[in-house]
């Protein structure tokens, strides 16, 4: 987790989130130099994760939260003893891979409610 800077109740931004400085760019400028685009504190969806790095779609058809833990203890087992090197380009990775749609893109109306934004 990540305090913010200058906050004195350290209040946590999020699991591998990058502190953004206060002239708008990371403190890591070489880590969005390999991604060609800045990556403060996006925070990736479980099923972005599951898709991209199990090839796995957990959530084609309906949300059940007992597969949301199994997958993310899934996750964790595979990256919890990598190096921060490979850890750095699993987080690239993520960036670069297409954006996993979500349910209203696939079903835009449900029962009668428009489920998108536009």
């Amino acid at each position: 987790a990540v305090k913010r800077e200058g906050d004195e109740k350290g209040e946590v931004v999020g699991v591998g989130a990058v502190p953004e400085k206060k002239g708008g760019g990371s403190t890591t400028s070489a880590d969005d130099a390999t991604v060609g685009f800045p990556t403060r504190y996006r925070i990736f969806g479980l099923r972005h994760c599951c898709v991209h790095l199990l090839s796995v779609d957990m959530q084609s058809s309906h949300h059940d939260p007992v597969d949301d833990a199994r997958y993310s203890i899934l996750l964790f087992n595979k990256y919890r003893t990598a190096e921060p090197p490979l850890l750095r380009a699993v987080r690239d990775s993520l960036h670069r891979a297409p954006i996993t749609p979500g349910f209203s893109v696939k079903n835009p109306v449900v029962d009668g409610v428009c489920m998108s934004r536009a």
